[in-house]
């Protein structure tokens, strides 16, 4: 039966009479019946010759067949559309009831893929207006995509150079990365700040810088079995010496705790300092100091005092379990162990109250030990154990900065010469290390011509402190020379909080002596016109201005402490040049930029 034409849509008549393109489900004005595309229809239903090969989805722009007049039918439909209340939308024939229009209908092909959805789409014909290709021109089923133009299609049909198969497939919007955007908005935001407070000017770690080696740690004394065995014990906080282990120095793993008081049956130890690890024969030595009181009795005593104590253990597994404490020198009139408060009657340098070292010089081995004298304060000697009765007096306190302490003796040996490192000043306040050196042991006393600073405290402009050194031990890995000392830290107030242990190679000058921990001296030729001031560069590039105001001096000590810029740390070792300026009425007229190694103890400059 032959179909009546269909009305055009109100609104939408094109020019010359001709009805417009119907939709989706819809007929075309040349009345062909859309052929399905080659994933909608079984292997055994080829299209007819001549039907189109091409569809588009719902909503898609239908152009018409070649040759019919019909004009592009854009957009989505306007007007009364009956048929899209439907599920297929399929056209009604005449005199055809919904039953068997829905039965009709039901028998159109569609996807027997379970992961497709049931999409329904019509073919087009080749033809295209002139004009800018859709963005869907480019997708199709994927066999179309894949197949060259001209090639022959399952069930086929041909397709043709302008032809292609459309699917409407919505586009996901992209995701914005958003967090590298952010990153990048905040390091143009926020530049480096460096140095305010007493805070350390961040840089790359420096090859002659300190590293922490113990959090928590003082009096550190290390024994080295070889390059992969260290042995590190120091004074904690708690009544037990702890014993740590590493095999590169940088990591130390806690071994065991030695508490005396666990393997004497008669008396109990307290205040546990300063321990000293040793090696003789087939066992090792541990030497500590403590004070001790009858078992059960309150420690420490009234009528008690420090004193030396060292207990032995097996070398052979190297683990470290040393057992009952004894006395050195018992009944003896020589340095001895000397548990009651005061002096021996045969002189107070007969009792040994803290800091035991043990010293081989290559011929004979050393005791270096600290004791109290009623006068002078802390004072340090020493006697060849194979000769205790020959005892020397190392070095004892004569200036007012020392606060009548001397203490701390270790000693190490590097092409010759033997160096005596001990430490001055209290703990808790003007603490530093002081070293002599010499061809013999006996050669380093209070009467040494020469006495070098090796560290000094650190200040703010307004005098509080900010961190002390000393205390420290000497071992070599791989042929370089290495220190551990313990650094006191102290509150924003310049209240003591506590001690750590840290490790850092040690450097020397051609003549023998070591350069220093923290210090270097800036000497160069002053006008009398001129005042001075002091620029630093860290290793990171940032320059800290005004760290020291020098005024008309022609020289000037850096201890790390830029007092001119906030208190701002810069360790010795983060340095990578100073800058000397030199200013009159106001105005900088020169300056002088130096180069620094990071380990230098001073720089020479014409400004």
């Amino acid at each position: 039966m032959a179909r009546p034409t269909p009305a055009p849509r109100r609104g939408r008549r094109p020019a010359g009479g001709q009805a417009p393109v119907r939709r989706y489900g819809a007929w075309s004005p040349t009345r062909v019946r859309p052929c399905p595309p080659p994933h909608h229809r079984r292997p055994d239903e080829p299209c007819p010759p001549g039907q189109p090969s091409t569809y588009r989805s719902r909503w898609t722009t239908t152009w018409p067949v070649a040759g019919s007049g019909a004009v592009p039918s854009p957009g989505r439909p306007r007007g009364p559309q009956p048929w899209r209340r439907t599920r297929h939308n399929a056209p009604r024939e005449a005199g055809e009831g919904a039953a068997e229009r829905r039965k009709r209908s039901s028998a159109r092909p569609r996807s027997r893929l379970p992961h497709r959805p049931d999409r329904r789409a019509i073919f087009r014909p080749s033809v295209r207006p002139t004009g800018p290709p859709s963005r869907t021109a480019a997708r199709g089923d994927v066999c179309a995509r894949r197949r060259p133009r001209g090639s022959t299609a399952p069930g086929g049909n041909t397709v043709s150079e302008a032809s292609s198969l459309s699917v409407h497939v919505p586009r996901r919007r992209p995701r914005r990365r958003r967090i590298p955007m952010l990153l990048g908005l905040l390091a143009l935001l926020l530049p480096p700040v460096v140095g305010l407070g007493a805070g350390t000017a961040h840089a790359d770690p420096s090859p002659y810088g300190r590293t922490l080696a113990v959090e928590g740690l003082a009096d550190p004394d290390i024994y080295k079995v070889d390059d992969n065995l260290y042995f590190l014990s120091g004074t904690s906080s708690q009544n037990f010496l702890p014993i740590y282990t590493s095999t590169d120095l940088v990591t130390f793993s806690l071994l065991r705790r030695y508490d005396p008081s666990e393997y004497d049956d008669r008396y109990d130890y307290c205040n546990q300092w300063a321990p000293e690890l040793d090696r003789r024969n087939d066992e090792y030595v541990l030497y500590f100091v403590a004070a001790r009181v009858d078992k059960g009795t309150p420690c420490p005593a009234s009528n008690s005092e420090q004193t030396i104590f060292y207990a032995t253990a097996s070398d052979a597994n190297n683990d470290m379990q040393f057992g009952t404490p004894r006395e050195i020198n018992a009944d003896t009139e020589h340095p001895r162990t000397y548990v009651t408060k005061g002096c021996p009657s045969d002189g107070c340098d007969r009792a040994l109250r803290l800091d035991p070292s043990v010293y081989s010089d290559g011929s004979r081995r050393w005791m270096h030990y600290t004791w109290f004298d009623p006068v002078a304060g802390s004072v340090v000697s020493a006697f060849p154990l194979d000769d205790p009765a020959d005892v020397i007096q190392v070095a004892r306190p004569t200036a007012p900065a020392e606060h009548r302490i001397n203490e701390a003796p270790t000693l190490f040996s590097r092409d010759g010469r033997h160096y005596l490192v001990y430490s001055t000043g209290h703990y808790r306040g003007e603490y530093g290390m002081t070293y002599m050196m010499g061809a013999q042991v006996s050669e380093l006393t209070w009467q040494h011509p020469q006495h070098w600073s090796f560290s000094s405290p650190l200040r703010a402009h307004d005098g509080r402190m900010i961190e002390n050194h000393g205390h420290n031990t000497v071992t070599d890995r791989g042929g370089q020379l290495y220190t551990l000392y313990h650094v006191g830290r102290f509150t924003s107030a310049g209240v003591f909080a506590g001690r750590d242990v840290y490790v850092q190679p040690l450097t020397f000058r051609g003549d023998g002596l070591l350069n220093t921990l923290n210090t270097v001296a800036l000497r160069w030729s002053a006008t009398g016109d001129s005042t001075y001031s002091l620029d630093v560069q860290t290793r990171d590039g940032a320059w800290i201005t005004n760290c020291l105001a020098i005024g008309a001096a022609s020289s000037v000590i850096f201890n790390e402490v830029c007092t001119g810029a906030g208190d701002t740390v810069v360790r010795k070792a983060d340095a990578a040049a100073f800058r000397i300026n030199r200013v009159v009425a106001g105005e900088t007229v020169a300056t002088t930029t130096l180069a620094y190694d990071g380990y230098s103890d001073s720089l020479d400059a014409t400004v």
